[in-house]
């Protein structure tokens, strides 16, 4: 027998295929099983490293906009729909499955259309309460349809009643012991919170888990494991970041030290209100662009005298550090920052005065820091956010297998201004890089 699946785009479709697959593999050893998925999708690299034989197409799912870039993306999407059912009929003439399995992902489209088309049995399992598009469409003529959740019935336009299955997993996960599993990792006596979701990244996933550890961090008795998604050099990078930063957080507050920060410039606009701020936005989106800004940020409360003039050891440079971890960083300064250049050494020092016991300046220009010293003023700093590189509009690139010029299409949700989200991020890392200061 010959089983052919059909999913892609987020690990949610692609795993439960992946699951079928493997137990359908232990119980029927004879059984071929072949895989089709979008060419450079998740799926690409998750079904060959499991074994199984891949075959792609270019497919690309349709935007539910009518801005001009969205309808620029459709018209793509179109032509790629006509090309995939061809591409789709094409591999299942050649491979000539018994079965074609659906699950979910509008790569699965083409390829069930034309198994029907062709006479071949299909089977679909949708995974959600809510079902997909793709489901939505394929489900009236699908031979079989199963459901994880008994919910998406009533969303769906069925010949026969669904089989509810449940979500599949994988056995070596089912089976795996959870002994011998601490005992690898070295936390025998410690419970075990292990929290995944969202295969291409969730942001609300990853401040609620932050959250949780920065709560709980104390309890020596647990140990923390949180699974993100997997994309270079994006936002979803700072999801550890982040978990780090609240431990920080919490260490430097009984110190009496704390870290802020504001949105202090969005799109070429100072110190921007919310309604500017959401204005600027929703304008680049409509557009089918990004747009970048600023962010201020203030640690109160560390004492005179740590850092050094010394390369490395500096508090500038150390700041430096933590902060251009964060992807988005493109620029940072201190106090006054640029606004140095256009000033006189009198305009630029910060006047001394005693204030009881303590030394204070009048002004912060240098940003609480001297020589690579904290001077007890608060430590200013701001940092310049890139816009967000992925935008809906067409970009001139390069091929370099190819060695040629190219027009890249991004498909996919992309954030207009990451500006906001980015706050908690640098914040971490202004956290981080103060503890490491203060040698804590």
């Amino acid at each position: 027998m010959h089983i052919l699946f059909a999913g892609g785009g987020t690990a949610g479709h692609i795993n439960p295929a992946l699951a079928v697959a493997g137990y359908i593999r232990n119980v029927e050893k004879d059984v071929k099983i072949s895989y089709i998925g979008k060419e450079g999708g998740l799926e690409a690299t998750l079904v060959p490293e499991a074994g199984i034989d891949f075959y792609s197409i270019k497919v690309d799912g349709f935007k539910r906009s009518f801005s001009p870039s969205s309808i620029r993306k459709n018209i793509v999407a179109a032509k790629r729909a006509i090309t995939a059912s061809f591409a789709a009929r094409k591999i299942l003439k050649e491979l000539n499955p018994d079965i074609v399995m659906g699950t979910g992902g509008y790569v699965s489209g083409p390829v069930l259309r034309e198994a029907h088309k062709l006479g071949i049995p299909t089977v679909i399992h949708e995974q959600n309460a809510f079902p997909g598009v793709t489901t939505k469409m394929l489900s009236d003529n699908a031979d079989r349809v199963m459901l994880a959740m008994p919910e998406a019935e009533k969303h769906l336009k069925l010949k026969s009643a669904p089989v509810i299955t449940g979500n599949p997993v994988r056995e070596t996960v089912i089976h795996a012991n959870p002994v011998e599993s601490k005992r690898k990792l070295g936390i025998e006596n410690k419970t075990v919170i292990l929290s995944f979701g969202g295969s291409l990244g969730a942001r609300p996933l990853n401040e609620a888990v932050c959250s949780f550890i920065a709560d709980n961090y104390k309890n020596k008795d647990l140990f923390f494991i949180h699974s993100t998604g997997k994309a270079g050099f994006s936002g979803r990078l700072t999801a550890p970041l982040v978990f780090a930063g609240a431990v920080a957080k919490q260490i430097l507050a009984p110190m009496g030290i704390t870290v802020s920060s504001r949105v202090s410039m969005v799109g070429g606009v100072a110190d921007p209100t919310e309604e500017q701020i959401n204005e600027i936005i929703l304008a680049a989106k409509a557009d089918g662009d990004s747009v970048g800004g600023a962010i201020a940020g203030t640690v109160t409360g560390i004492p005179a005298g740590h850092g050094a003039p010394d390369l490395g050891e500096n508090a500038e440079g150390i700041f430096a550090r933590h902060l251009f971890a964060v992807p988005a960083v493109k620029g940072l300064s201190f106090g006054a920052g640029f606004a140095f250049a256009s000033m006189r050494g009198s305009q630029a020092n910060d006047p001394f005065y005693m204030d009881g016991d303590t030394v204070k300046t009048r002004t912060n220009h240098s940003g609480g820091i001297n020589g690579g010293i904290t001077n007890g003023m608060p430590l200013t700093f701001e940092v310049a956010i890139r816009p967000t590189p992925s935008i809906a509009r067409e970009q001139q690139t390069v091929s370099l297998s190819r060695k040629a010029d190219e027009t890249l299409i991004i498909n996919g949700r992309h954030d207009p201004c990451i500006v906001r989200r980015a706050l908690p991020v640098i914040e971490a890392a202004a956290a981080l890089a103060t503890v490491e200061l203060l040698g804590k």
